[in-house]
């Protein structure tokens, strides 16, 4: 089985990935991660020298390759939605960690440098891209306090089989 989590910058994506995929004994994937492993440079050297539309080329391109994998947690970046052909490239259950705005707001301050916030808001960056986040997923998980709740909804919603 596959397992994506989608969602704004700054959702808790990677950390609430990270602790399903220990749950469940499953490979932990971050893909900001394998794509600056890949391209042995930093998202934002990727941003500044080749522009956006090639980062999303490259999430793109590990989540065909992605394909050939099982048994894995998807932790996605926060533009993966941005591009409407990956949607198809999703074969697993797809769970969006919907963050308030306030929230985000909030873990903003402190947190390190995210390369399209340094042009939009994360205000402006949510309006574009909440309703392509529904779309793409087949649940959405409240996530603005800890992180044992939401691993829990997901955990459950996984054992009782209701994630299609």
């Amino acid at each position: 089985m596959k397992i994506y989590l989608i969602g704004m910058p700054l959702s808790g994506k990677t950390h609430l990935a990270l602790k399903l995929a220990e749950a469940l004994n499953y490979e932990f994937i971050d893909m900001d991660q394998e794509i600056t492993d890949n391209h042995n440079m930093s998202i934002d050297a990727i941003f500044y020298l080749y522009g956006e539309s090639t980062f999303r080329t490259y999430e793109t391109e590990l989540l065909e390759a992605l394909k050939e994998r099982d048994n894995i947690v998807v932790s996605t970046g926060g533009g993966i939605v941005t591009t409407p052909l990956n949607k198809k490239h999703f074969d697993g259950i797809t769970f969006y960690l919907d963050t308030s705005l306030e929230e985000l707001e909030n873990r903003l301050k402190m947190s390190h440098s995210r390369p399209l916030l340094k042009v939009k808001t994360i205000k402006e960056l949510y309006e574009e891209r909440k309703d392509a986040y529904l779309e793409f997923s087949d649940h959405t998980i409240k996530n603005d306090s800890d992180f044992d709740k939401p691993l829990k909804q997901i955990i459950k919603i996984l054992n009782d089989g209701n994630h299609l």
